[in-house]
């Protein structure tokens, strides 16, 4: 909250990085794990306060260098309260860390920057992108080879071979996040797993926001790490089932199941990253590509502005302020935010449902009929997947709208609420 401060006041500013990028700076604590964005002039202002000089002092000579003047409370007073700056001699500000610990922590931290760079370096990414070019052509020359959702719904063994695709699964899964952590450490970030959800699906991800300090190749490095390694696994099991259709190997049909199984759950992951209504990696990496700062929370006041004016209400948000580019940019990801929404609601019908109902009906199936092929540990399996997974994401899906709903009845009253620090 911005604090009025005397003339005379000198301010203590703790270590920090920064990166310029056009006209914005971003700056971080790491040890924090705090970071914001801000005009590149700000950085002067900043500067000037950590080499000692007052506030009436770093006020004269950002207008000495600019020719303008400053509001020196306000922006002084949102620094302190993100724990930028603070009055000499108090207390440091506790590291986020400590004030609010993650659900799962993992930092990778035995694992060396150097160590990680050898492991994301381009001989992999080479390899990774070679499998890649591999399964487009393999499925070029093949398309049935790439299985439906159907795989999913098992015809026996349903137990057996749900609860070894789900640990397969939550491995991968593991395995992806692992690789946005090493890549984050390639480029000397720290970052952290944590459990939260898209929409009605439960997700494991890495809050590596540090990385924006990085330079752009390793910000794409360290978005698409997850991708890449989720696309040259699932490259590898179509190449094993191209060759199972040809008669080159041969498996036994519950083996069969099992591998076009698992490669629909490394399918979904990827088809998942088209979700551009909410921040994925492929998102990340188009802000990043765009350079706009709040590329999402942009694109959805365009559409709610929009969407007022074609009901003849007055828009909500005002977006003057930003530059030409950015509103040409946000136009047109708003068209592929729409198509991230339609191709989300498409899973959740054509995927999510059925699968669930499914479940369902052996459920009732067991319950119901002496004669069933269903097993109690099928029982079982299918109540805690369809209650305790499927679940979870429509629990956490459904306290994300009730916070957003909050967010544009107070943003209605008058009250817009602030993005948080980048």
């Amino acid at each position: 909250m911005p604090t009025m401060y005397a003339p005379d006041t000198v301010l203590h500013v703790p270590p920090f990085q920064h990166r310029l990028e056009g006209d914005t700076v971003s700056i971080g604590d790491t040890n924090r794990n705090v970071f914001l964005s801000l005009p590149s002039s700000g950085l002067g202002i900043l500067q000037d306060l950590a080499a000692g000089h007052t506030i009436g002092e770093t006020s004269r000579r950002y207008e000495e260098r600019t020719g303008r003047q400053v509001d020196i409370d306000g922006f002084v007073g949102a620094l302190e309260a993100e724990g930028f700056v603070r009055p000499a001699g108090s207390a440091p500000a506790e590291p986020a860390a400590a004030a609010e610990p993650d659900r799962f922590v993992g930092h990778l931290s035995w694992i060396s920057t150097e160590t990680a760079r050898r492991i994301v370096g381009p001989p992999v990414v080479i390899l990774a992108l070679a499998l890649l070019a591999g399964m487009v052509a393999l499925v070029a020359t093949d398309p049935g080879v790439v299985p439906g959702f159907q795989a999913l719904i098992y015809p026996h063994h349903l137990a057996m071979l749900t609860w070894i695709t789900f640990a397969i699964g939550f491995t991968a899964t593991m395995l992806h996040e692992f690789a946005h952590v090493i890549a984050a450490r390639a480029a000397g970030v720290p970052s952290r797993i944590r459990l939260s959800n898209r929409m009605f699906i439960p997700v494991i991800e890495t809050d590596m926001t540090g990385i924006w300090l990085a330079p752009k190749r390793a910000r794409y490095l360290a978005f698409l790490a997850g991708a890449l390694l989720d696309s040259a696994s699932l490259a590898l099991f179509i190449a094993v089932l191209w060759a199972e259709r040809r008669g080159w190997v041969s498996f036994s049909p519950t083996t069969l199941l099992l591998l076009n199984g698992v490669a629909v759950t490394y399918i979904g992951r990827i088809y998942w990253q088209g979700f551009l209504f909410v921040r994925t990696d492929l998102y990340y990496t188009v802000a990043t590509a765009f350079g706009c700062k709040d590329l999402m929370t942009d694109t959805q006041h365009f559409i709610e502005n929009a969407l007022r004016r074609v009901t003849g209400r007055k828009a909500l948000w005002d977006q003057s302020a930003l530059p030409r580019r950015e509103r040409r940019v946000v136009w047109g990801f708003s068209v592929f935010w729409l198509i991230g929404r339609a191709m989300a609601l498409l899973l959740l019908v054509s995927v999510t449902i059925p699968v669930l109902w499914h479940y369902l009906s052996t459920i009732y199936d067991f319950l119901t009929n002496p004669s069933t092929i269903w097993t109690s540990f099928d029982f079982v399996t299918s109540v805690l997947l369809s209650t305790a997974v499927t679940g979870t994401g429509l629990v956490l899906w459904g306290r994300a709208l009730a916070r957003g709903i909050a967010t544009r009845l107070a943003a209605r009253r008058g009250t817009h609420p602030q993005p948080s620090p980048a």
